[in-house]
């Protein structure tokens, strides 16, 4: 092959080998951008479900400490003034004694036991009718038979010493339990709230009690 055949060669085979060196440059970087696009797609994707798993989860876990149906908003609470806070050394007022978990329930359920109590409360157990039975924890199952504790406050002679020295039933008497309740299926408004020195829940303090 003579000397002009190879230039004439050179002159068209190099443009052709340089465009498809190019070609195959731009596919590749296009197969690495779609890869990367794709990565970052099901990056966030992943991420995205991740987070609404845990809002649902945690949303649902409040759903079930206090059920829709007990919603009220028919509460006394000037009532917070008549609870004592307890042992100054854990609790500097009552609502850290009595964690409230809701400001105001209603509930209906039956009386099952009242005992008077040295603080002046009366100590309730009401068996919850189903639709609140997510409102008791594993202490009211263990220490209260499953019952859900109600308290209504100051209703008897005070005699414990760290109610005396607070002062809280001076002047003050709640009337909202009867003898007569004692069996009946009963209406219950209240604060929801977990005893914080016993671990079980409670409706404390309370507003009213009605036989249904």
């Amino acid at each position: 092959m003579n000397s002009f055949v190879r230039i004439a060669i050179r002159c068209v085979v190099g443009p052709i080998g340089a465009v498809l060196a190019h070609r195959r440059h731009y596919r590749l970087l296009f197969v690495i951008g779609v890869a990367s696009t794709v990565g970052v797609w099901t990056d966030a994707t992943a991420k995205t479900k991740h987070r609404v798993h845990r809002a649902t989860h945690a949303a649902s876990q409040v759903a079930t400490i206090a059920p829709a149906a007990a919603g009220s908003i028919f509460c006394d609470y000037s009532l917070w003034s008549h609870v004592y806070a307890g042992d100054p050394r854990r609790f500097s007022r009552p609502q850290d004694r009595l964690k409230v978990i809701q400001d105001c329930v209603s509930v209906t359920g039956t009386i099952e036991s009242a005992r008077a109590e040295k603080d002046g409360d009366f100590h309730i157990r009401l068996r919850l009718d189903p639709q609140y039975s997510s409102m008791v924890n594993a202490k009211n199952k263990s220490g209260q038979h499953s019952a859900l504790v109600v308290e209504p406050v100051c209703m008897n002679t005070v005699k414990q010493k760290d109610t005396l020295a607070e002062h809280v039933c001076d002047g003050f008497s709640q009337h909202v339990y009867t003898p007569n309740m004692l069996g009946s299926r009963v209406h219950i408004t209240g604060a929801y709230v977990t005893d914080m020195e016993h671990g079980w829940t409670e409706i404390h303090p309370v507003t009213s009690i009605t036989i249904e």
